[in-house]
């Protein structure tokens, strides 16, 4: 049991204090604007669907951030989960596929 251990409390401490909730702003963000796109939209009635696009939409705002800030852009994050929460997965999945097909033909043409 962790609470029986004398440094379980400790610990806990430890990793609250070591948590980095600027980090996690970006996913809070996107998840938060992708959930109000959703719901002012209308246009998803099943909550299972909603759920999984505000995840999809945290996670790739996330590592959008992590390409932004390999490339020197670290001011843009809360800009970065904004922008991924409003246009959305389904608009930046098509988009990426757009832009691989043209390189694609690029390369092939």
């Amino acid at each position: 049991m962790p609470n029986k251990d004398p440094n379980f409390w400790a610990y806990m401490l430890q990793s609250l204090q070591n948590f980095d909730l600027h980090g996690m702003s970006v996913a809070v963000y996107a998840s938060v604007v992708a959930f109000l796109r959703i719901a002012f939209d209308a246009n998803e009635p099943r909550w299972q669907r909603m759920v999984l696009e505000i995840l999809l939409a945290a996670l790739l705002a996330k590592g959008a951030e992590q390409i932004a800030l390999a490339l020197g852009y670290s001011h843009l994050d809360i800009a970065i989960g904004s922008i991924v929460g409003l246009v959305g997965v389904n608009n930046i999945r098509y988009w990426g596929r757009r832009w691989f097909a043209k390189k694609v033909d690029q390369q092939n043409g």
